[in-house]
Parts: structure tokens; C-alpha cells; sequence
């Protein structure tokens, strides 16, 4: 997951980390210091960058995690997914440096719009993992955290692409360590969440009812954590397991999950 910050326009910006390829475009507008992912004839990925345009190689255009617009709005951003299906970029940011967490909405020309701040307080939430997956439904989902030192509980979420936020389950903490849940609404319509800490996998409804829960604690410490879902043509579930911050060195696996699902349409 890559991490973006605009600069103030006409000052110099580095060359995308990691996203060196080939210049093949043409300067932006006068004045315009950032730029944005777009799509190639829908077979590529580009990133604008510094007034020029930059191919993003294969290994890289699998999840499309940044966004890099003008330097006049001065906002950072991380965490930010695939093209959503109405054109935009979902993902989180900071109007303010340092300030609230958002979800903003980005366009291919670089306009960037908060749809959505996390509560702050007490009772407040911070992304989890910046993920959002935008189901079949049109609507985004993703995990929040939230409780002392943002480790206490996960909440499953539900944000509409015009900034709606509703609460929908709330599950066990999270720590860098376990990894925090990921969610993807699958073929039945229903939401499925691989929840790490929990060594689960569990679904609910997009209303919030459980539904049912398949537990990885009988496996050893290092695949009891699911990590990642994704569903196949099948209808079938496969998944990764194991930490997933790399300095602690554990050994995973890949799994798959028949829950009878019909094949995604």
C-alpha cells in the first residue's frame, strides 16, 4: 500500500518510488504539481506524476493503491483501492496534515472531495487498514478500529460513494502483529470478513446479522490467522494466512472455502 502527499504547485516532485517506467505522455497544465491514476484503454494503468506520465509495471497493477493530485488542495492520502464503478477513487486521507482520518473521493483529473470523517473522541475510529471494497451493491465496505490505543474492537462498516457511514458489526481487536480484518461482499450478497485475530472467517448480512463462523483454531499459530478473501469464478473462497508484517518471519498458508456460494455474476 502505497502512501501519496501533494506539494505545494510549482514545487518539484520526486519520481513515483517503485514506479519507475517508461515517460509516456504528455506535460500537465500549467501550474499543476501532482497528477492522478487513469486507465489506458483499459488494459493499462498510468500514473501522472511531476507534469509526465508514468507506465505502473504489471506486478503493480493488481491493486491500485494511490492517487496523486494537485498541490493546491495540500491533503495526504494512503489506502486507496481500484477504480470504483462510477469512475472514482475511494480511499483515506487528511484534508489537514495530522488531522482527522477521511474517506475522500478522487478523480482521474485529480479533484479531491472528503466524503467522510471518522469520529473522533471517546468514541472515535480510525481506519484499520485503509482497505475499501466496493461491493456488487455499489456501496464501499471496510474496517475501523477503534478503543484504547485503537486495538479494542473492529467494526465492519458500510459508506455509500456519497459519504452515508453505517455501522454494521462489531468484532475482536486488532494489533499490527494479527493483522486486522479484511472484508468483500461475496455472490450471495452477503459480507465476509477474514478476521485474523479471531482466527475466523465469519458472515453477515449487509444489515449486520451473523451468519455463520468457520474457525481456523484448531490449525498451528501460523495458519490460524486469515489474512486476505477473494472468490473465485467457482464460487469457491480462497484465502492467504500468516502475519502480515514480515519482520516477524512466519510461514503461511493458502486455503480455499466451499460455503456453497453460487458464481459470481
Amino acid at each position: 500500500m502505497a502512501f501519496c502527499t501533494s506539494w505545494p504547485a510549482g514545487a518539484t516532485t520526486p519520481e513515483p518510488s517503485g514506479l519507475k517506467g517508461q515517460q509516456v505522455g504528455q506535460p500537465f497544465p500549467s501550474g499543476v504539481a501532482g497528477g492522478a491514476i487513469q486507465s489506458v484503454g483499459g488494459l493499462r494503468w498510468q500514473l501522472l506524476w511531476g507534469g509526465r506520465q508514468w507506465d505502473i509495471p504489471a506486478e503493480h497493477q493488481r491493486h491500485v493503491h494511490f492517487v496523486v493530485y494537485t498541490g493546491r488542495q495540500r491533503v495526504q492520502c494512503e489506502g486507496f483501492n481500484k477504480q470504483a464503478t462510477n469512475g472514482n477513487f475511494y480511499g483515506t486521507c487528511y484534508p489537514v496534515a495530522n488531522g482527522p482520518q477521511h474517506v475522500c473521493r478522487v478523480t482521474t483529473s485529480g479533484a479531491v472531495t472528503p466524503i467522510f470523517q471518522y469520529p473522533t473522541g471517546s468514541n472515535g475510529l480510525s481506519p484499520a487498514n485503509g482497505i475499501l471494497t466496493q461491493g456488487p451493491d455499489g456501496f464501499l465496505y471496510g474496517v475501523a478500529v477503534g478503543g484504547p490505543g485503537g486495538t479494542g474492537f473492529q467494526v465492519i462498516f458500510q459508506l455509500s460513494t456519497s459519504g452515508s457511514f453505517t455501522e454494521l458489526y462489531q468484532s475482536n481487536g486488532c494489533t499490527p502483529k494479527t493483522g486486522c480484518s479484511r472484508v468483500m461482499q461475496a455472490s450471495d450478497g452477503n459480507l465476509w470478513i477474514a478476521n485474523p485475530p479471531g482466527e475466523s472467517v465469519y458472515s453477515i448480512t449487509t444489515s449486520g446479522g451473523l451468519l455463520q463462523t468457520v474457525s481456523f483454531s484448531s490449525q498451528p499459530n501460523a495458519y490460524a490467522h486469515p489474512q486476505l478473501l477473494i472468490q473465485a469464478s467457482s464460487g469457491i473462497l480462497y484465502g492467504t494466512t500468516g502475519e502480515p508484517n514480515p519482520a516477524y518471519d512466519d510461514v503461511g498458508s493458502v486455503f480455499s472455502l466451499d460455503a456453497g456460494l453460487p458464481p459470481p455474476q
